[in-house]
């Protein structure tokens, strides 16, 4: 039979790809150039481009994962991470081939069909004919070699590219793994490649060579060929094995539960798997171990045995030493797993835990509510769980403005996590709100930090700048109920994704949700804490006037060498539809570079840069230097916009002074103080003072806009 190793090339990404690295790559370098959606992902490449198994899918929702690419997910827009097929045959691969050319992709083909040796690509279970020999070198690579090695260590021994080496290829070895613990005659590392290790690397890649194998992937046979192929490397294993180690015999029994059985007949792999599930139960030492054994009896698809589970469950009550564990011997989903007596003996100990005095609900909220889901599914009286106690946690009024139409009924308690700007290196932050009764929670009071930030949002808190008016980044969203259990969690990339665990609320439609949680809201309620968070009548800080209610600026005309050409003072940014005034508050009680940049550049002078050139033209103060440049020299004809490159500094707003930073002196150590303090430089970084100073001048800096400031001029 022929082997089709043909490989590609495609200009700008990369030569001698295989099919997966083909169809990988070309998405990757789509997805990177477009930063589509998922909807706008999956409609330029369709399932139907693959066939039956799918092309591309959420990371998050994958079931079948050894069908896909889970090593390398590729981030989207929103943050949502996808994986792509790797299921690519002849006749698939043409139909994506053909249709990428209509995305401008240059596919050209390199080789074709290799004639190998049958032994290595049919579904005979023999030995090599003739085992290949290796150097001293590759020997001791595969004494210390663990499974994930092996690719590397074949593609050495048959002289290939580590990328050109198969499943099928380990095919002819797999034997001498099972029989000798060796390979190539070189034994295998105990420590890295023992006796659970070979039975599992046997099985993941007779898997994947029936996987193969049912897709009718080139080069290879039938699925009938590999399952007898496998049935007999079990059974190998099966007699050879002599240990008592959970794990291995573990490997060999649950095979019953592959999508494709190993075995043919199925009373022969049932028989099998008997046999190593019931050494498997008495050689168990943990909870883990027992419970593993516990749901395989009894929720494996083509496995029961209800005595064998019974007898395990007892023994995992003697086992199990928190609520985790009993719960887990309640309920796995909606499946009962204990019954009578034994059920009884669970729940119980489940109340007692909950009963304990340091007993911590919301540790065990998970697996609280779905014991409690599964208890009402059955029509079970729920377990009663105390209502959640805010009086020991920091509270903060939630304004009029900021509450949404809530229904308790939904939830009492709500947690956003939303992510920080790239400035800080923490990836994101929290806020907790008590819907019922309309507070932002935070810190418990004994547990106050000396940084406000870590007191509300549980982290550094610092929205990037594209989101401070509308957030528009990827959330996390979970409600819980009065008792602080969680109800759901829901994932949201500007409206509803889908929840990850739970379901919506009864009465929360999908709508409604968009409607209370949307990214003007997320800003909304960042700006207010950030402004309240240092109040000490907190729970009443809804209330508590702004820091002022009239706002004005002090902002310099300068030319590129910093000499001044004249300044306005107590400039009115008091506007009702403008953002300044809401990040300004904030930054009177939390002073950030960042913050400040932005508000100077992308609201300050984006809101009010023509009301700003006119008062510089009709009521702006001339510089001390009465040879200087002034604003009449800047309004002539000759006057050179490229020599003197005219631009704005803000050197006060509000009541934040900015003339230290604006008028940086190294040399002045009252000013390399009051520097240092406002851009949080450490005693350690003081020397690199006046880098920070740069870079703050430079991301503050705004060019006056020649075109504009004419048509100004012009009005006048």
């Amino acid at each position: 039979m022929g082997r089709d190793y043909t490989k590609y090339k495609v200009s700008g990404l990369g030569e001698n790809l295989n099919k997966r690295q083909l169809v990988f790559e070309i998405v990757k370098d789509y997805v990177e150039k477009n930063k589509p959606s998922f909807e706008e992902l999956t409609n330029i490449f369709k399932d139907e481009i693959q066939g039956s198994k799918g092309f591309i899918k959420k990371a998050a929702k994958v079931k079948d994962a050894k069908r896909f690419n889970t090593k390398m997910p590729l981030k989207i827009k929103f943050g949502v991470e996808v994986v792509v097929s790797n299921q690519w045959g002849k006749d698939n691969l043409a139909v994506f081939i053909n249709h990428v050319k209509g995305l401008g992709y240059k596919v050209e083909s390199v080789g074709g069909e290799v004639s190998i040796d049958q032994n290595s690509a049919s579904g005979s279970v023999s030995e090599v004919t003739k085992t290949p020999e290796i150097s001293d070198e590759i020997k001791a690579l595969i004494n210390e070699a663990g499974p994930y090695e092996m690719d590397e260590i074949l593609s050495q021994i048959l002289g290939r590219e580590e990328h050109e080496i198969e499943c099928i290829d380990f095919l002819p070895f797999l034997k001498e793994i099972l029989k000798n613990g060796s390979f190539c005659g070189a034994a295998l590392s105990e420590s890295y490649f023992g006796e659970a290790e070979q039975i599992e690397f046997c099985n993941d890649t007779m898997r994947d060579i029936i996987t193969e194998a049912d897709d009718e992937s080139d080069g290879y046979g039938t699925v009938k060929e590999y399952q007898a192929v496998w049935s007999d490397l079990l059974k190998l294993a099966s007699e050879s094995v002599d240990s008592e180690n959970f794990e291995t015999h573990m490997h060999i029994a649950k095979c019953i539960d592959e999508d494709i059985c190993p075995f043919e007949n199925l009373d022969e792999m049932r028989a099998l798997s008997d046999k190593h599930f019931k050494i498997a139960s008495k050689i168990a030492d943990s909870f883990e171990e027992i419970h593993e054994v516990i749901t395989y009896c009894l929720d494996a698809e083509n496995y029961s045995n209800n005595t064998l589970a019974e007898v395990c469950i007892k023994r995992g009550l003697k086992m199990a030493d928190s609520f985790r564990h009993f719960s887990r011997l309640c309920f796995r989903g909606d499946v009962q797993i204990a019954k009578g007596e034994d059920f009884t003996t669970a729940l119980n100990e489940c109340k007692k835990c909950l009963a304990a005095e340091d007993f911590d609900p919301e540790f065990y909220s998970i697996e609280i509510s779905a014991l409690n889901n599964s208890l009402a599914n059955k029509g079970m009286n729920k377990l009663q769980i105390p209502e959640y106690n805010i009086d020991s946690l920091m509270k903060m009024k939630l304004p009029e403005q900021l509450t949404p139409e809530w229904d308790t009924n939904w939830g009492s308690f709500v947690t956003i996590r939303l992510l920080n700007s790239p400035d800080l290196e923490t990836d994101g932050f929290h806020i907790s709100l008590s819907l019922g009764t309309g507070h932002i929670l935070g810190q418990d009071k004994e547990r106050t930090s000396s940084n406000p930030d870590y007191n509300w949002f549980n982290d550094e808190a610092l929205l990037y700048q594209y989101n401070l008016e509308e957030y528009a980044s990827s959330a996390n969203i979970k409600i819980f109920d009065s008792s602080n259990m969680l109800v759901c969690e829901a994932i949201w990339h500007s409206a509803y994704e889908d929840c990850d665990e739970g379901e919506l609320p009864d009465g929360l439609s999908e709508d409604k949700f968009n409607e209370i949680f949307n990214g003007k809201w997320f800003s909304a309620l960042y700006h207010h804490i950030k402004q309240n968070i240092t109040h000490d009548g907190l729970d009443n800080a809804a209330n508590t006037n702004q820091s002022s209610q009239h706002l004005s600026v002090d902002i310099e005309l300068r030319k590129d060498n910093q000499e001044l050409i004249c300044t306005i003072k107590n400039f009115d940014v008091n506007r009702e539809d403008s953002e300044v005034k809401n990040m300004y508050d904030a930054l009177l009680y939390n002073f950030d570079s960042g913050d400040m940049t932005t508000l100077i550049t992308y609201h300050l002078f984006e809101d009010f840069i023509r009301e700003i050139y006119h008062e510089f033209l009709t009521n702006s103060h001339p510089s001390d230097d009465e040879y200087g440049t002034t604003i009449e020299d800047v309004q002539k004809d000759n006057f050179d916009w490229w020599e003197f490159a005219p631009h704005l500094v803000v050197t006060r707003i509000g009541e934040i002074d900015l003339n230290p930073i604006a008028n940086f002196d190294v040399d002045d150590e009252n000013i390399l103080k009051k520097c240092c303090e406002m851009l949080d430089i450490n005693e350690e970084d003081k020397d690199r003072c006046e880098d920070y100073v740069d870079d703050y001048m430079s991301d503050a800096r705004f060019s006056v806009d020649q075109d504009l400031f004419k048509e100004v001029i012009a009005e006048l």
